[in-house]
This record gives structure tokens, C-alpha cells and sequence, in this order.
């Protein structure tokens, strides 16, 4: 079985609110970023597009094959005073 894959595993998304928005707040940085995880995964052979290669242990006699990581999607929000 070839372990050949691609995936994109993780997007981050951020932008800096400007200076003299926060200024009134009291908030010398502050960045809102949008996170999305595990959104493509590429494999040749269609048989195992829901198997996760990273997972696979071939040097063993027992595969112990899991399914992908679920896709995720979140933001983060990070405040400097």
C-alpha cells in the first residue's frame, strides 16, 4: 500500500483591527482570526479516501487503520493590553 497523500491541514485567517479603533478600549493590539482545519486530503487510490495515512503503522502485522480527522472550523481572538 502506498502512503503517497497530500493534505492541507490547517488555514489561518487573521486581521489586525486598526490602532484607532482600540484606542477607546484601552487595547494596544487586538487580532480576530478565522482557523478551518482538515479540509482537503488527497489520495490515488480511491479505495482508502477515508483512511488517514498519517495513522497507518506498516510494520506491524495489524494495521490499526483510523478515519481522518474530522473537518473543523473556528476563530480565535487575541487581546494585548
Amino acid at each position: 500500500m502506498s502512503k503517497t497523500y497530500a493534505k492541507l491541514r490547517e488555514v489561518t485567517i487573521g486581521y489586525d483591527l486598526p490602532k484607532s479603533w482600540l484606542d477607546k478600549l484601552q487595547v494596544s493590539k487586538l487580532t480576530v482570526s478565522l482557523v478551518a482545519r482538515n479540509l482537503i486530503y488527497f489520495y490515488k487510490d480511491k479505495n482508502f479516501r477515508d483512511v488517514d495515512l498519517d495513522q497507518y503503522n506498516y510494520g506491524t502485522s495489524s494495521t490499526g487503520l483510523q478515519s481522518p480527522t474530522t473537518r473543523r472550523y473556528g476563530f480565535n481572538i487575541n487581546v494585548v493590553f
